[in-house]
């Protein structure tokens, strides 16, 4: 039995997987980088940032939307809310 993945229409489904993992890799950099002090990650359909750090947690802890756009405006209307502090 030779099992490949290819279906039926001849296509490779998993052919730009690396590409779609590389992308989502590097949005995810990209906001950590733009948004310090916040872990940024993807589920099936939903982009989540959770805050690092112990000085938060009478804050929002997590914030979510669907795209990473919808989650970079999230990230910004929580800081407009809530100042970081200053770490100097």
């Amino acid at each position: 039995m030779n099992v490949n993945p290819v279906n039926y229409h001849g296509s490779r489904p998993w052919h730009n997987v690396g590409r779609m993992v590389h992308d989502e890799v590097t949005t995810i950099t990209g906001l950590e980088a733009e948004f310090p002090g916040w872990r940024v990650w993807r589920t099936t359909d939903t982009w989540w940032a959770t805050r690092r750090g112990p000085e938060w947690m009478a804050e929002p802890r997590t914030v979510a939307a669907d795209t990473a756009e919808g989650l970079r405006g999230e990230l910004r209307d929580v800081l407009r809310t809530v100042p970081e502090p200053s770490h100097g």
